[in-house]
């Protein structure tokens, strides 16, 4: 029983290696969803602008440019309270952690990413073992 105690409490010569395999992953995946989270709000963007275009093109086809230009209007205006809305949410609570969240994390991996690259390649641990 004390044999396994003393197992346990031993130093795994392996451990700095694994703790750096995984904040590695922990960065990557930290990195993956920052560029998706970006790409989405992107996304979102793009898609407003578009369909705005596209309805304000049909709507000139078809009803002429007065009721274009009502239209153009209105879906901006639409789109500014969709945009105060989400700015709103921002404010909360809620909305400051998770922006400060994600702030945080990318700076905690630029900080571990520049510590790796002034180590140089040669000085990394190897994550097989």
């Amino acid at each position: 029983m004390l044999s396994a105690c003393l197992m346990f409490f031993q130093r795994d010569p392996n451990m700095d290696v694994k703790i750096e395999g995984a904040s590695h992953v922990a960065g990557a995946a930290l990195y993956g969803a920052l560029q998706v989270y970006k790409g989405l709000e992107s996304a979102a963007r793009v898609v407003g602008r578009s369909a705005s275009k596209a309805t304000v093109e049909t709507v000139h086809h078809r009803y002429g440019a007065e009721a274009s230009a009502v239209a153009g209007d209105s879906l901006t205006a639409v789109g500014n309270v969709a945009v105060t809305t989400l700015n709103v949410r921002g404010v909360g609570l809620r909305g400051i952690a998770k922006r400060t969240a994600l702030q945080t994390g990318g700076q905690a991996l630029m900080h571990v990413n520049q510590s790796r690259a002034n180590r140089g390649a040669s000085d990394q641990p190897s994550l097989q073992g």
